[in-house]
C-alpha cells in the first residue's frame, strides 16, 4: 500500500509520490491510500512562521488515530510526512530528513525541534519500520544525524523517463519555475535576467510562480521579454513550455532535491542552479549544467552567459543531461532496486 498526503495547493499527489505510483516495480501492485487530514493551502508555501510547526506536528501525529484499511497488502510504503504507527511492516520515503526540513526551510531550531525530530526518529527506528528510502546521500546523512539507524537508510531516487520533444522558436528561452518566490530565488532570477538583457538582445524569460513583490510584479507584467504565469498545468508545462526552453534557471536558497531540476534534465535542458544540499548529486557542474553561488546575482549571471554565448555548449549539456537521467533514473532500474528492498523488508 502506498500512503501519501496531497499537495496543499494542487490537491493532487506530490510529484515524487505520483512517480512512485505510476511506476510500480515489476510484480508489485500498489493500492493508494490518501491521508485523511489535509494541510491548509498556505502550508503549500514554505515561508512558514513558528505557529505552523506545532500545527504540522499535531496534524502528523493526529493522522495516526485514523484506522488504516489493509486492503490485502503485505507492506506499507509511506511518503513524505506520513509517519505513523502502521499495523503492518512499513518503509518510509522522503527527500529530506525532518531535521533538514525544519532547519533548512524554516530556520526552526532549539529544544522543540529536537523533541519533534526525536519522536519522528523513534518511530522510524521501531522494529515495524523496515527501511527509510531517500533520494540522495545528502538526505541519508540528514536522517543519520537525526538519530535514525544508518543501516535502515537506503538511497533510491524517483523514476524519470526522458523526452527529446523540441519545438522550434526564434529566441533563446530561459525558464524559471518556483512555487516559493524567495526560497526558490525568484527575486534573484529576475535580477539575473535584467543583467543578461544588457548583453543579449534575443533572449526571453518565462517566469512561472507567484511574485510577492508588488513593484517587481508590475515591472514584469509590462516587460515584453518576460512571459509571466502564476501557475501552469502539467500538460502545458510538458507539451509547450519545456520543449521551447533552452536554459532552466533555479537560484534556490533552500532545497531538498529539486524535482523540477530533474524534470528539466529529463527534457535535455541544461540547468543553472545553486550549489546546495543534494543538487550537486543531480547536476554535474560543467557537464549537464552549472552550479552557482546561492543568492549571488553575479555568479548566476556569469553562468547563464556561458550558455547564452555558446549554442554548442547548450546542445552538449542537454545531451549529457539526457544520458544522466537515463543512467540514474530509469524506471526499470529504480523499480528493480525498490523490489529488492521490498523483498528484504518482508523476509
Amino acid at each position: 500500500m502506498l500512503v501519501s498526503g496531497l499537495d496543499p495547493l494542487t490537491r493532487h499527489l506530490r510529484t515524487g509520490a505520483a512517480l512512485r505510483y505510476q511506476n510500480p516495480p515489476r510484480n508489485v501492485n500498489y493500492n493508494l491510500h490518501m491521508d485523511h487530514l489535509g494541510y491548509p493551502k498556505y502550508l503549500g508555501h514554505y515561508g512558514l512562521g513558528i505557529v505552523s510547526v506545532p500545527l504540522s506536528a499535531a496534524r502528523l501525529f493526529t493522522e495516526a488515530l485514523f484506522p488504516l484499511e489493509k486492503k490485502n497488502c503485505s507492506l506499507i510504503h509511506s511518503l513524505f510526512w506520513s509517519i505513523h504507527k502502521y499495523p503492518l511492516p512499513w518503509i518510509h520515503e522522503n527527500d529530506q530528513s525532518l531535521g533538514q526540513y525544519l532547519s533548512g526551510y524554516i530556520k526552526f531550531k532549539g529544544l522543540l525541534m529536537e523533541k519533534i525530530v526525536g519522536v519522528s526518529s523513534d518511530m522510524l527506528n521501531s522494529e515495524e519500520c523496515k527501511a527509510v528510502v531517500v533520494w540522495s546521500e545528502w538526505a541519508k546523512k540528514g536522517y543519520i544525524e537525526d538519530g535514525v539507524h544508518g543501516r535502515k537508510v537506503k538511497v533510491i531516487p524517483p523514476p524519470f523517463t526522458i523526452s527529446r520533444k523540441k519545438i522550434g522558436h526564434d529566441t533563446t528561452n530561459i525558464l524559471f519555475l518556483g512555487r516559493d518566490y524567495y526560497r526558490k530565488g525568484g527575486d534573484v532570477a529576475l535580477k539575473v535576467f535584467e543583467n543578461l538583457k544588457k548583453s543579449f538582445d534575443n533572449i526571453h524569460l518565462t517566469f512561472i510562480g507567484r511574485i510577492t513583490e508588488k513593484e517587481m510584479l508590475e515591472r514584469v507584467k509590462t516587460d515584453k521579454r518576460i512571459s509571466y504565469f502564476e501557475y501552469v498545468s502539467k500538460r502545458e508545462l510538458h507539451n509547450n513550455i519545456f520543449p521551447t526552453t533552452d536554459i532552466f534557471l533555479l537560484p534556490t536558497v533552500a532545497e531538498a532535491y529539486g524535482m523540477s531540476i530533474v524534470e528539466a534534465l529529463s527534457k535535455g535542458i541544461p540547468v543553472v542552479t545553486s550549489k546546495i544540499s543534494a543538487i550537486p548529486e543531480v547536476v554535474e557542474d560543467g557537464v549537464s549544467g552549472y552550479l552557482a553561488t546561492p543568492r549571488s546575482v553575479k555568479s548566476f549571471t556569469s553562468k547563464c552567459a556561458l550558455l547564452l554565448d555558446n549554442v554548442g555548449k547548450r546542445e552538449t549539456m542537454g545531451k549529457n543531461a539526457l544520458e544522466k537521467v537515463e543512467r540514474d533514473f530509469a524506471p526499470t532500474n529504480i523499480g528493480g532496486e525498490l523490489y529488492d528492498l521490498y523483498l528484504d523488508c518482508l523476509s
